[in-house]
């Protein structure tokens, strides 16, 4: 025991230059990545404004494009193909894709217009 505390000394966090070096120091193992209660409150206020502006950016589609993103990204298990959703409806998988390629723009310019 006595061996122990007479030997040499590490330092948690030695030194105070900015180098390259920094994240190797035994300190950076030891931070806490985690937020902290403030930043856990704003995140999770951050994912309600996000779900909000998505639901209302949903609700301002027409209904063929609103079914169509349900049905490819909204679902949580088997999700539609392009090809089954142009059955269903009773056009070219490609049309499918140009509807769903416009509402996710519509939807992307909705959801950043309301965050601002």
């Amino acid at each position: 025991m006595e061996y122990r505390f007479n030997g040499n000394e590490i330092s948690l966090d030695y030194g105070s230059d900015e180098s390259e070096d920094d994240a190797f120091r035994p300190i950076a193992y030891l931070k806490d990545e985690t937020p902290g209660p403030s930043e856990q409150m704003e995140l999770e206020q951050s994912e309600g404004n996000n779900l909000s502006s998505l639901s209302k950016a949903l609700s301002s589609l027409d209904e063929r494009s609103r079914l169509i993103l349900e049905e490819r990204w909204l679902k949580d298990k088997d999700a539609s193909t392009l090809h089954e959703l142009a059955d269903k409806l009773g056009v070219s998988a490609e049309r499918i894709r140009q509807i769903e390629q416009a509402a996710m723009k519509k939807i992307k310019l909705l959801m950043l217009s309301s965050s601002h």
